[in-house]
């Protein structure tokens, strides 16, 4: 019994894990939190345009705006007032 509650408490510590955003900086200097590619329209609007040719700028500019990954899926730093007007 005592092997299956912790074997719940780990799965419910790495679920959240997945989950949490932490704080961080844009490239442009605003607060923001780091979140996953499709939580920040700027981002996706960016990486889902096929029809524009990616410069270097822009190519910068998503680099610069990784703030860590989980499983080898990378989050963006997505600026707090971007993040309060997503409906």
């Amino acid at each position: 019994m005592m092997w299956l509650r912790f074997v719940l408490v780990s799965l419910f510590a790495i679920s959240n894990a997945l989950f949490i955003e932490e704080p961080c900086t844009t490239p442009k200097g605003q607060p923001g939190m780091c979140v996953y590619v499709q939580q920040c329209p700027s981002i996706l609007a960016i990486t889902t345009d096929f029809d524009t040719p990616m410069t270097m700028d822009t190519m910068d500019f998503l680099i610069e705006s990784q703030c860590g990954n989980t499983d080898y899926i990378v989050k963006y730093c997505c600026s707090n007032i971007e993040l309060e007007y997503q409906i």
